[in-house]
């Protein structure tokens, strides 16, 4: 997970199965991942995360086009992980 406005990781979720799939619960306490495959796995965010999580997810709910002034640009993971 990244920061929006700057592009820090902020956490870090390890999965044992490929993401194609990812929800916030309505709240933004909770993670789910989820597979092709049937997998799933729900993570319990930190207050530092949740209280962003929830910040951004009421601003959408106001906003509809929010991700318009958000244009972002994260790196290839494998990209990243050759450089470092």
């Amino acid at each position: 997970m990244f920061e929006i406005g700057t592009g820090i990781a902020a956490a870090e979720i390890k999965s044992v199965f490929e993401v194609s799939a990812m929800q916030f619960s309505e709240e933004g306490k909770y993670l789910s991942l989820g597979s092709q495959q049937g997998s799933v796995c729900v993570w319990a965010l930190g207050n530092h995360l949740h209280s962003n999580v929830k910040e951004v997810l009421d601003s959408m709910k106001l906003q509809p086009d929010f991700w318009y002034n958000y244009p972002i640009f994260l790196p290839d993971y494998q990209t990243v992980k050759q450089l470092s």
